[in-house]
Order: structure tokens, then C-alpha cells, then sequence
């Protein structure tokens, strides 16, 4: 076994490290978010540019027409109705003072008072006014019923146009709808172009450096990258055909990971079996079968992995204290043995005898007997 042992550094390196992770695969997922946006920056097939080479350019000049027509004459209806709503207060107003003057006028006549020159000229001023704001009523009147005929009559002809419009415009659908169909695929072949041989970059690169230093900052623009190409499938793929790319994919990595767990039980790496060693030990628990090791001043206790930190430890007679070899009764696998350096006892299925420091080449076996 090495000499060297990987240190883990204490809790705020670790916090730290795993904060700028995160950091970094946040900024390398915005990073390809750039990149991905700039390529959907390429030109989409203009539906304007397309009715103008596939409909007839009378049917469009003649549509625009009607359209500008339409305006005109929705305007000036407007402009005549508030002419004509100006009309109708300004008769009624001379209708009350006519009326007042006749009122007045009567009121003299049961008195029997003459009414003046003036009383007269005024009766007659407040006729003639109402008489004219009377007659210029009725004009705008008429003109507002000619605008509203001439507005229903441009619209009914628009109508029929819009029609023909609608019947031209199906293959232009189809054919816009056809081109960006196209435009899309384009864009997402561009858009997989640059990231899947990016994605094969860092995988290769986190392959080889999966034991390293940096595994975890590669590990980290892996997972950005993956994100990013799935978004792409999903934006670009039809659902019907994402899905069943989507589930190969998770069903691949499943597969993958559910055979290296298998494979990692059944032949588990030296640092994987020193580790449990380890924790075992610590227990006192036998590391193959998780029976308790009685040696020494806990031979007659009874523990397990969760109770063995709530109980006391027991003290003995130093001189009393067995440190002879120990072999687990339950499964046979020998756990402490002697030291061929030192001949002190020392744990079995661990590397380095605690007495004199000798280190065994690799991880001990823990089915032998």
C-alpha cells in the first residue's frame, strides 16, 4: 500500500470546495447556455417573405386597399358623429331659447301687453337659428347613414376577400410550417454539433482524472453539459421521439450504475474493504459477519454497530488483558494475528501493525481462514 494517505481537510475546506462545485457547474451551465443561444441566433424562415412569393400580389394590394379604405371611412364616421353630437346640443339650446321666447311672449298676451319691436326681432333671430342647426343636423344625419352604409358595404367586400385570402394562405402554412420544421432540426444539429463532442471532451477528461485532484470540478462540467444537452432534445426534439431518447439514456446510466454497485459488492476496491475494516474495528464489531469481538475486558459484553458508543467502556487490569490472536467464532476469519516484524499483536485485516508501523503491500483478504 502507499505511504501516502489522502487528507480531507478540515470541515470549511470542505464546505468550500463543495460551495465553488456548485459554483462552477452553475457558471459552466451558463457558459453553454451562451453558446446554445448565440447558434439559435441563425436566421428562421420569414412568413412575410414566403405569402409574398405564393399568393397572387393582387389579392395582398388589393387586402392592403380595403384595409386603408376601411381606416379612412371608420374615420371620418367618427369625425361626423361628433359633428353631428355637436349639431343636436347646439339645436336643443336654441330650441329652449325659442321656447323661452314663446313662453315669454304668451305671458305678455294674457297681460294684454304689447311685445316690442325687439321681443320680435329676437323670437324671430331664435327661429331662424333653430331652423338652420335643424337643417345642418339632418345633413350630417344623412352623411352618417351614407358613411355607415359605404363602412358595411367595404366590409362585406373585405369579408369576401379575407376568404380568398384564407383559401391562398393554407399551402403557405404548410410550407412555412414545413421550412421551420426544417430550420429546426438545423439549429438543433448545430446546437449538438458543439456540445456532444464538448460533452466527450469532459467525459474523457473525468475518466482519466477520475482519481485525481480536479475529478470534482470535471465531474461538475459533465453534469453542466448533460443538462444542457438535454434541454436541447427537449426544445427541439418532438415529444414522441425525446421520450424514448430521454428514457435510453437514464436507462443506460441506471444500467451502468447498477453494475458498478454489483461489481463493487462482489469485488470491492482495496480503499472500499479498508474503509469498512476500519469502521469495524473502531466497533469492535468482526468486519465480515458484524459479530461483536469479545477479547480482552469485553469478553463477557454484548453490543451492537448503533449501542456500542452509549455504553461505558470497561476497565481492566492492564496485566490481565488477553493480546493474543483472535479469531471471529461466528464466521473463522482471523482478526488479530502476530506482527511478522515485531511479533506484537496487531489487527489482521488491517495494513499497518500499530506497535512497529510495518505496512503490509495491500489490503489483507478477509476470507481467509
Amino acid at each position: 500500500m502507499s505511504s501516502s494517505h489522502p487528507v480531507s481537510g478540515p470541515s470549511h475546506l470542505r464546505w468550500l470546495i463543495g460551495l465553488f462545485n456548485v459554483g462552477f457547474l452553475v457558471l459552466f451551465f451558463w457558459f453553454t447556455g451562451f453558446v446554445v443561444n448565440d447558434i439559435g441566433e441563425i436566421p428562421a424562415p420569414s412568413y412575410a417573405e414566403l405569402e409574398s412569393e405564393l399568393i397572387d400580389p393582387n389579392l395582398l394590394k388589393s387586402q392592403l386597399q380595403f384595409q386603408q379604405e376601411l381606416e379612412l371611412t371608420r374615420s371620418e364616421l367618427d369625425a361626423e358623429q361628433r359633428r353631428l353630437q355637436t349639431l343636436r346640443g347646439e339645436t336643443d339650446s336654441s330650441q329652449k331659447t325659442m321656447d323661452q321666447l314663446l313662453e315669454f311672449q304668451r305671458l305678455r298676451v294674457e297681460k294684454s301687453m304689447a311685445i316690442s319691436v325687439d321681443e320680435q326681432t329676437a323670437m324671430a333671430v331664435a327661429q331662424r337659428q333653430f331652423f338652420e342647426k335643424q337643417d345642418q343636423y339632418q345633413q350630417r344625419a344623412a352623411a352618417v347613414t351614407q358613411l355607415n352604409e359605404e363602412l358595411l358595404s367595404l366590409e362585406q367586400q373585405q369579408k369576401k376577400l379575407l376568404a380568398q385570402l384564407d383559401e391562398s394562405r393554407q399551402p403557405v402554412h404548410r410550407e412555412y410550417e414545413q421550412r421551420m420544421e426544417q430550420h429546426n432540426w438545423k439549429v438543433a444539429l448545430w446546437k449538438l454539433g458543439v456540445l456532444i463532442p464538448l460533452l466527450l471532451a469532459v467525459c474523457g477528461l473525468f475518466w482519466g482524472m477520475r482519481k485525481g485532484t480536479y475529478a470534482a470540478m470535471v465531474l461538475m462540467a459533465v453534469l453542466a453539459v448533460s443538462a444542457r444537452v438535454i434541454s436541447v432534445m427537449h426544445d427541439h426534439f418532438p415529444s414522441q421521439y425525446f421520450k424514448y431518447i430521454f428514457l435510453g439514456v437514464i436507462l443506460a446510466v441506471v444500467g451502468r450504475t447498477l453494475a458498478y454497485l454489483l461489481r463493487s459488492r462482489a469485488h470491492p476496491r482495496a480503499e472500499v474493504l479498508l474503509k469498512r475494516y476500519r469502521e469495524a474495528y473502531e466497533a469492535f464489531l468482526c468486519p465480515v459477519c458484524d459479530f461483536p469481538i469479545r477479547r480482552g475486558p469485553w469478553k463477557f459484553m454484548a453490543w451492537t454497530a448503533k449501542s456500542v458508543l452509549k455504553i461505558t467502556p470497561p476497565v481492566g487490569n492492564p496485566n490481565e488483558v488477553s493480546d493474543e490472536p483472535y479469531t471471529c467464532p461466528a464466521c473463522s476469519v482471523s482478526l488479530y494475528e502476530k506482527c511478522v516484524q515485531c511479533n506484537s499483536t496487531r489487527p489482521s485485516l488491517l495494513p499497518t501493525c500499530p506497535q512497529c508501523g510495518f505496512a503490509a503491500a495491500v489490503v489483507p483478504d478477509s476470507t481467509r481462514r
